[in-house]
C-alpha cells in the first residue's frame, strides 16, 4: 500500500467523463422506454374488436413486454455498475488524500464488488406495489399515458400489463391479462363469470373481453404463425349496463348472433355478461362485432379493422 500514487485531477477528469456517459445512458434509457412503450401500443391485436379507448395488448406487445422485463435487471445493471465504480474512486481517493491508506484500499474493493440489482416489488426492493403508489405515479406523468408491467412466476406463467390514459371524460384503466395452460389443463373458464361479477361490483369495469387462444404455455411467442383468439364471453359493467338501459340499446335485437345476457349483482351494481362459448368457436367473433354495431359509437367497447 505504500506504492499508492494517486494523481487527484486524474481522478476528478476521469471521473466527470463517467457522469456524463451516464447522463447519455439515462437519457438513452428513457428513450428505450418510451419507444418499448410505443412499440405496445401500437403492435395491435390479431383480429376482432377491442374494449375502451385504447387498444389492448396482442401477442406481439405480450412478447414486447416480456423482453422488457427480462432486461430491465441488465439494464438497471449498467448505470448501477457505473455509479459504484464512480462513487468508490472518489471515495478511494479521499482516503488517499487523508493519509488513510487502508480504509482507501477497502473503499477499492467494494466499489470492484458486482452491484447487486433489487427488482422493484421483491424481497430486498422497493417497496412493494400499492393501489396508492401506482396512482400517485400515474398522476405524476399526466397527460401523459403511463404503461405497466407485471410478470408472474412459480409454476404459473401469467403476464398482466396495464395503461393509464387521460381521456376527454377523464382517466381509462385499459388492462390486458394473460395466463397459461398446459396442454393437459382445462382452463377455468367457469371462474370467468364471477370474476367479471367482482370486477363489476367493486372495481368500477367497463367493459371486459375474454378469449381463449392455443399458444405456449410460458407465454413467449415463437416466430411462426399462431392462430388467432377466440371469444369467451362479452361483459358490459354498471356504467354501460345504464347507458345502454338510457339509450334503449340493452337488450341486443333478436336477429343478431349475440346470446341474452346473464344478469350479475343487483341495483347499480348490476354486470351484464354474455357467454359465447368455450373459446372454439370462430364464428363468435361475429357475435361480438354484431353487439358492438349494436351498442353503438359511444360504448366502451368499439370496433376495429380486421
Amino acid at each position: 500500500m505504500t506504492g499508492w500514487d494517486i494523481s487527484v485531477s486524474g481522478v476528478e477528469f476521469v471521473t466527470s467523463l463517467v457522469r456524463d456517459a451516464m447522463e447519455e445512458m439515462a437519457k438513452d434509457v428513457k428513450s428505450y422506454g418510451k419507444n418499448m412503450e410505443s412499440a405496445v401500443a401500437s403492435a395491435g391485436t390479431i383480429s376482432g374488436p377491442t374494449c375502451g379507448v385504447t387498444s389492448p395488448t396482442g401477442p406481439v406487445g405480450a412478447a414486447l413486454s416480456t423482453f422488457v422485463y427480462s432486461t430491465t435487471k441488465d439494464v438497471l445493471f449498467l448505470n448501477a455498475r457505473a455509479a459504484k465504480s464512480v462513487h468508490g474512486a472518489r471515495e478511494a481517493m479521499g482516503c488517499y488524500l487523508q493519509g488513510n491508506l487502508e480504509m482507501a484500499a477497502h473503499a477499492q474493493e467494494a466499489a470492484l464488488a458486482v452491484p447487486k440489482i433489487d427488482m422493484p416489488g421483491k424481497n430486498g426492493g422497493n417497496l412493494p406495489w400499492s393501489a396508492r403508489q401506482l396512482t400517485d405515479l400515474a398522476r405524476s406523468r399526466a397527460p401523459r399515458p403511463t404503461w405497466l408491467v407485471a410478470v408472474g412466476h412459480g409454476d404459473r406463467a401469467a403476464l398482466a400489463t396495464l395503461r393509464v390514459t387521460r381521456t376527454p371524460d377523464g382517466v381509462e384503466e385499459d388492462m390486458f391479462v394473460a395466463v397459461g395452460f398446459g396442454a393437459d389443463e382445462e382452463p377455468p373458464l367457469d371462474a370467468v363469470e364471477p370474476l367479471a361479477a367482482e370486477l363489476g361490483a367493486h372495481h368500477g369495469l367497463l367493459t371486459l373481453l375474454t378469449t381463449l387462444r392455443a399458444a405456449r404455455r410460458d407465454l413467449t411467442v415463437p416466430a411462426t404463425f399462431e392462430p388467432p383468439p377466440n371469444p369467451v364471453s362479452v361483459t358490459l359493467g354498471p356504467d354501460e349496463v345504464r347507458r345502454t338501459a338510457a339509450e334503449g340499446t340493452g337488450q341486443p335485437p333478436c336477429a343478431t348472433p349475440v346470446p341474452a345476457p346473464v344478469r350479475l349483482g343487483r341495483g347499480p351494481a348490476t354486470t351484464l355478461h354474455h357467454d359465447l362459448g368455450d373459446g372454439t368457436r370462430t364464428e363468435a367473433w361475429a357475435a361480438v362485432r354484431a353487439l358492438v354495431r349494436h351498442l353503438g359509437p359511444t360504448a366502451g367497447m368499439r370496433q376495429t379493422p380486421s
